[in-house]
């Protein structure tokens, strides 16, 4: 545009015959707006004024070398290929660079990593309250590492949810503190939880006896295999039948699933199993691998057989370890976390991803419109927990 243009003076149009002389002002104005937009034009093209943008889909109004961002559609696919795809902060970069052209920075995807967590992070509080409110739980641990150095990851899986916790122990190590800390699976379960929770046998779990347990009968049978592989004489006895007590459970959880017996009929079995249980492991065995699982299964005698008197019960704690399996492919892909701050939003990443995935609801499209909204205006995960 002409400057000179834009500084000429614009006569307003002459009236015509039969217009009213006092429209005269109204034409003179409708000139000067011209001539005042002539002039916002131009200075707005000149470079005198930031043009600044106002999309709905901005994550914020920064201008200068802050102007070009990562939305959220692309923050989400970030999350989920360092928390459940197992690629390192590398891998991401180089992901975004070959695939899209994109230059994001390791230091950038970090970024995005903690900051996704903090807008999900009342998504977690709620999860792990909702976890402790269900009929039966199923946690586990796995080892895990901040800088380096060994740490522990639980987890515990609800009816509709699943919580995460990265701890420095595994379980409460009193001797060390001068206050005594609560024990790291008390933090997602609850000290005084009443319901079932299906474990693999720790003996912090035993802490809960309000609880009624369920011993993680893949566990027992692992260990019986194990005995069996390292025969010595007559010693092979006693774990062949433990699993053959055990093995003759599931049999029976078949057919009452399957209608064949009702759940009377399965409990009077649970008990029937649980003295031929009891009678089994009563007499002193000479081989201490033999005594060590007699101990054990002394000290729980009830709980192998828990889930053959309730209904909706597991006899393994598979749910808990498909939750800790990704962790395990990352740790050993990328090694862990590298400080604090990243452990605790791994564990809250992972919870909302989980808790997302076990409701059938895909990440994409939850996680996006909880990055891009509002603090009061934030979608929940969990029913009743607003």
């Amino acid at each position: 545009m002409d400057a000179s243009r834009t500084n000429a003076d614009v006569s307003p149009a002459p009236a015509c015959p039969g217009c009213d002389p006092r429209d005269r002002p109204i034409a003179e104005l409708v000139a000067r707006i011209a001539v005042l937009e002539q002039k916002l034009e131009a200075a707005l093209r000149g470079g005198k004024r930031r043009a600044q943008g106002s999309h709905p889909l901005q994550t914020s109004d920064a201008l200068g070398c802050c102007a070009s961002q990562v939305g959220p559609g692309a923050q989400v696919p970030v999350v989920m290929l360092n928390k459940e795809m197992g690629l390192s902060q590398g891998k991401i970069s180089r992901f975004f660079q070959r695939l899209f052209g994109l230059k994001l920075t390791r230091g950038g995807s970090r970024q995005i990593i903690l900051r996704a967590a903090e807008r999900c992070q009342d998504h977690r509080h709620a999860i792990v309250k909702r976890v402790p409110q269900g009929r039966w739980i199923v946690p586990d641990e796995t080892g895990w590492r901040i800088g380096g150095l060994g740490v522990w990851m639980h987890a515990a899986v609800g009816e509709d949810a699943v919580a995460h916790l990265i701890a420095w122990q595994r379980g409460c190590d009193s001797s060390r503190r001068s206050v005594p800390q609560p024990e790291a699976s008390s933090l997602l379960i609850g000290e005084d939880y009443a319901g079932t929770p299906v474990h693999g046998g720790w003996a912090s779990y035993d802490r809960f006896w309000r609880a009624t347990h369920q011993t993680c009968l893949a566990r027992l049978l692992c260990r019986c295999k194990e005995l069996l592989d390292t025969p010595r004489r007559g010693a092979v006895v006693f774990p062949r039948n433990v699993k053959a007590l055990l093995q003759e459970s599931l049999e029976i959880r078949d057919h009452r699933d399957a209608h064949k017996i009702t759940l009377t009929a399965a409990r009077r079995w649970a008990d029937e199993l649980q003295k031929q249980m009891t009678k089994l492991v009563t007499p002193v065995k000479h081989y201490a691998a033999n005594e060590c699982l007699s101990a054990y299964l002394q000290r729980h005698d009830s709980q192998p057989f828990t889930f053959l008197r309730h209904h909706n019960i597991d006899a393994t704690n598979h749910r808990a370890e498909q939750a800790i399996r990704p962790a395990v492919a990352n740790r050993t892909v990328w090694g862990g976390n590298r400080t604090d701050v990243g452990a605790v939003a791994q564990a809250i990443l992972m919870t909302v991803l989980f808790t997302a995935a076990g409701q059938g609801r895909k990440a994409m499209e939850f996680a996006t419109p909880a990055l891009r909204a509002t603090p009061n205006h934030r979608p929940f995960l969990l029913p009743d927990t607003g």
